[in-house]
């Protein structure tokens, strides 16, 4: 099973960190490269990322200047037209493997770790741990 969320690189260029391996990534805007972003970014989608998905912190910069940082929440929203382009931008840039966001997320960890260690729930299985 592939891990890690997609990257549309068409529309923006990781400069720093791997995706599939770090939750914290660097890049720049391919629309207008004077932006350019630090992003804590997860496998799937949280209430408490931003618009509901993947990402839970961001700081997007343009020409050197912070213009948008998000922590669980905005602390300092986009102002201007081109900042709120960038951070759309960014945002619509990752994507789940898994297109649907859900609550069971733990439980599709779990039972994907369960597979990859080798561990499985028996028939007579009560839900606890053994």
């Amino acid at each position: 099973m592939e891990t890690g969320p997609i990257v549309d690189t068409d529309r923006i260029t990781i400069t720093k960190g791997d995706v599939k391996n770090d939750l914290w990534v660097s890049g720049t805007v391919n629309e207008n490269p004077a932006y350019s972003f630090t992003a804590k970014v997860f496998d799937v989608g949280s209430r408490y990322g931003l618009d509901g998905g993947q990402i839970s912190k961001l700081t997007v910069w343009h020409s050197g200047n912070e213009v948008a940082s998000y922590d669980r929440g905005w602390d300092s929203p986009p102002q201007t037209h081109d900042d709120k382009r960038a951070v759309e931008i960014i945002k619509s840039s990752f994507r789940e493997h898994e297109q649907t966001q859900s609550s069971d997320t733990t439980i599709r960890v779990d039972l994907h770790w369960r597979r990859a260690a080798g561990r499985t729930r028996h028939a007579d299985d009560t839900g606890r741990e053994r």
